[in-house]
């Protein structure tokens, strides 16, 4: 029964709490790191600017959904264009699903584009043809 409460077994187990509570902070604090540089915007501008094209296709994937367009280029070609979206189960809560976009539909896009000026950036809102609004929340 001494050996219970020997001072080296209960010096032993304090430092085993420690390394373990100091292993779970340091788990905790890189996971919100990851997390936080994750969900960062700064690739995005805070400008917002309109562009009108083809739906060419709608990904519903995690951790964000994507807007494929065929945009004309003002020289009878077309450049494609990638608009981010939220996360397909943000979208569903506002009555979004995988079928909401189809190939091939007219599109009005609002968005605020990639600072570095590539054909792509965060979706703000979707006007069809029809003259519906598609907005992300």
């Amino acid at each position: 029964m001494r050996l219970l409460h020997s001072p080296l077994l209960c010096h032993s187990t304090r430092v085993g709490r420690r390394a373990l509570r100091s292993a779970a902070t340091a788990t905790i604090l890189t996971l919100s790191a990851t997390a936080w540089a994750h969900h960062s915007f700064a690739q995005f501008g805070s400008s917002t600017m309109q562009i009108e094209g083809t739906v060419t296709k709608f990904e519903w994937t995690n951790p964000h959904a994507w807007i494929w367009l065929d945009v004309p280029d003002g020289k009878g070609g077309s450049v494609e264009w990638a608009l981010e979206c939220q996360s397909p189960s943000g979208l569903s809560r506002h009555g979004w699903n995988r079928k909401t976009l189809q190939p091939g539909d007219k599109v009005s896009a609002e968005l605020h584009p990639m600072r570095d000026g590539s054909n792509a950036g965060e979706f703000v809102k979707i006007i069809r043809s029809d003259g519906s609004v598609l907005v992300p929340i």
